[in-house]
């Protein structure tokens, strides 16, 4: 069956220095993954999920556990303590690099599996660090000393949005004007450069097309990651199917001990605060999933009331927000990695999804293709074209998911909301209450007897 679909090769020489990248939504089989292709091919793997970086805590970070690593050497694991911040994307960058050339001086194979994707997407690509100020994940907050030195990004929102507009009036017609993060990151970017932040974007748009054409011209870090030495397996599950298995996951949570973890995690800040340390709980590994969620149930056990109705209510907050941290992957690698690949042909021809839909088939539809790519890979094979290794792989990606026009920016007059990209302003047409005021203005003009409603108007024509 295999032979049909292995027609078509990029390479003309081995891997000089191979790399696997292993990404794909929560509780798809990555790890799993990882350390088959590890086993099979002399590798060791790196970990790019940045909740999985922190000391303790495996049942709420899903770490892999020491039996599931079958021996296989796992870096970056556990090693941002509690209290520190997540990894910026230059601190990653800097560190998986160094691990990499480690790696490759033993001989071995570097395998970087995770889910968060702008790390991911920062090693393959140079201009991610710019892209490091817009990453959906990482909600990070101006530091202090930016403050300091420039006293009005710690002003009014309108003020700073003000200044915006004189000095770079672009970034400030692009941005929400309630987005105020990203407005005081655009300001800061000139105040700190002296550059505008849409002169950066429109010289990293030109490197892009100079470059596309030709990737042995991109200057990837020094670390010689490029499409030739480079494959990328996204673990897919049907979005239905996944949903479930997410909630089932966060059931096995609890009764595995998530509990004591949430437990653990609330004597901690206790005893930081008591030594008087202050401890930011909207970052970091406070910010994610399993903790926060159970604030109810936390209040419950304090209080001796409704502690089982509070244990549900935070078990279906956190399978909700798991969930939706789920569709915000899937949303990176949709509009984010893989338009950033298709700059690129070359890229996009190492870009193998794996269809990891059905469990009791996982070795069949993802071990088994993925061994066989890069066996292949590594001995400069005949490899297939993506879209030809399963129906799966065929229909997702001949989905042409276009990234959002990013100068977009529309408001619609019936219900006073500014949309800032198409798929956005697509999704409002379509809501529910855009067409139920829609509907309402429009009778309330029949009453009237009016008879010059402007059809020009999308908020009004383009309802579907």
């Amino acid at each position: 069956m295999w032979n049909r679909f292995w027609n078509w090769s990029m390479a003309s020489r081995i891997p000089k220095e191979p790399t696997l990248f292993v990404l794909g939504a929560t509780g798809t089989g990555k790890s799993s993954l990882a350390v088959d292709l590890a086993k099979r091919f002399n590798g060791e793997i790196i970990n790019s999920d940045a909740m999985q970086m922190y000391a303790g805590l495996p049942i709420i970070t899903n770490k892999i556990t020491y039996e599931e690593e079958q021996g296989i050497p796992h870096h970056l694991l556990g090693n941002v303590q509690l209290d520190e911040e997540p990894w910026r994307i230059g601190v990653f960058q800097r560190e998986a690099k160094n691990i990499m050339r480690q790696i490759r001086a033993r001989g071995r194979v570097p395998i970087v599996v995770g889910g968060t994707h702008y790390y991911i997407q920062s090693l393959l690509f140079r201009d991610s660090i710019i892209g490091e100020r817009e990453a959906d994940d990482s909600d990070h907050k101006l530091g202090q000393e930016s403050i300091d030195e420039f006293p009005i990004l710690n002003g009014p929102s309108e003020r700073i949005l003000e200044k915006l507009k004189e000095v770079d009036p672009l970034m400030a017609e692009r941005w929400h004007p309630n987005d105020t993060r990203k407005i005081m990151r655009s300001l800061k970017i000139f105040l700190e450069t002296g550059e505008r932040a849409s002169d950066l974007y429109a010289r990293q748009q030109e490197y892009r097309d100079k470059n596309c054409q030709d990737s042995s011209k991109i200057d990837f870090f020094g670390e010689n990651i490029s499409p030739e030495s480079t494959l990328l397996f996204w673990i897919y599950a049907e979005p239905e199917v996944l949903k479930k298995r997410l909630d089932d996951r966060v059931i096995k949570m609890v009764e595995t001990g998530l509990l004591d973890e949430v437990k653990s995690i609330d004597q901690y800040l206790e005893k930081q605060l008591s030594n008087g340390i202050k401890i930011d709980i909207t970052r970091g590994i406070w910010a994610s999933i399993g903790w926060k969620e159970f604030e109810s149930y936390r209040l419950a056990l304090k209080t001796g009331t409704d502690v089982e109705n509070a244990l549900n209510f935070s078990i279906q907050k956190t399978q909700i927000a798991t969930r939706q941290y789920a569709k915000r992957q899937l949303r990176w690698i949709r509009l984010k990695l893989r338009p950033a690949l298709a700059w690129d042909h070359g890229w996009s021809r190492r870009f193998y999804l794996l269809n990891g839909t059905n469990i009791s088939k996982f070795k069949e539809d993802v071990t088994d293709i993925a061994i066989k790519i890069t066996a292949d890979f590594l001995a400069n094979k005949e490899l297939p074209l993506p879209q030809e290794i399963s129906s799966t792989a065929k229909i997702v990606l001949s989905t042409d998911d276009k990234k959002p026009n990013v100068w977009f920016r529309q408001t619609c007059d019936t219900c006073l909301i500014t949309s800032m990209n198409e798929i956005e302003w697509d999704s409002h047409l379509r809501s529910r209450r855009h067409r139920a005021l829609v509907k309402k203005r429009l009778k309330k003009m029949e009453r009237r007897g009016s008879r010059d409603l402007d059809l020009s108007n999308p908020s009004t024509s383009d309802v579907p």
